[in-house]
């Protein structure tokens, strides 16, 4: 229950997928910071729907929503997060309406400075929390949120936590951004990768990065502790940035024995 980066996390649709899911979740006793972890295991009702997250700054129980983040998940039984894209549903009426939801949260739970990341699924029955966190997002996502707010998340919280009040920043018009996160296809002993410099020169791209490097052993995507890199691409909304995310990192390949 106290572990992160949706180690463990699996949605299961029968009696004997939750009692298997049981046995290796009550296994894992570290987290992947090595800090020990509470007996338990949480049991939550699956919500349907795409998911996203919201990416706020509180000042003086006021709430300024920079915009709504889109996550692509792995597959439809594991929640690891394959990539995300920055900012989606701006000036809709479903973006409205998740905006909205978050903000009234916000404001019940009585939060009155500082940042928030919000995630939520929007079902058939409309917004539903996932989490709430009061922090800045995790992930690239604070990189995001300035290439395209011109604002920096961690520099507002800063300036709020010291009694300031900072400008903090919307989207442009016409702009958006995404990133594609990298991971192997097999588990094992990576040899070497492939294809970085292509991606760098794809349409779009702004940058790649790879966290190994030969010799290292990696592993299938299980969670988010699993990730080789990242492809960061721009285009005039988040929806085109992803798709160039996704191509350019489609050019990259980890040779895995």
């Amino acid at each position: 229950m106290a572990a992160g980066g949706s180690i463990g996390t699996t949605a299961v649709d029968t009696m004997d997928e939750l009692r298997s899911a049981f046995e290796r979740i009550s296994a894992i006793q570290t987290s992947a910071r090595g800090m020990r972890l509470p007996l338990g295991v949480l049991l939550e009702e699956r919500l349907i729907g795409p998911e996203y997250s919201v990416e706020t700054l509180t000042i003086d129980s006021r709430t300024h929503v920079y915009g709504i983040t889109s996550k692509r998940k792995h597959d439809i039984h594991q929640f690891t997060e394959l990539g995300h894209a920055f900012p989606v549903l701006a000036g809709t009426a479903t973006g409205e309406r998740i905006c909205t939801f978050v903000t009234d949260l916000l404001g019940f739970l009585g939060y009155t400075n500082g940042p928030a990341h919000t995630e939520v699924v929007l079902t058939a029955d409309g917004p539903r929390l996932v989490e709430i966190n009061p922090r800045v997002a995790g992930s690239d996502i604070p990189v995001l949120i300035e290439d395209v707010c011109e604002s920096n998340p961690y520099l507002d919280a800063l300036a709020v936590a010291s009694g300031r009040t900072p400008a903090a920043g919307r989207p442009r018009q016409w702009s958006g951004v995404a990133f594609r996160l990298l991971v192997s296809r097999r588990a094992g002993r990576l040899i070497d990768v492939r294809g970085l410099d292509d991606a760098r020169a794809a349409l779009g791209v702004t940058s790649v990065e790879c966290y190994t490097e030969p010799g290292a052993d990696v592993r299938i995507p299980q969670d988010n502790t699993a990730y080789l890199g990242a492809v960061h691409a721009r285009a005039q909304c988040a929806a085109e940035a992803y798709l160039r995310a996704t191509a350019a990192a489609d050019l990259i390949s980890f040779n895995v024995a």
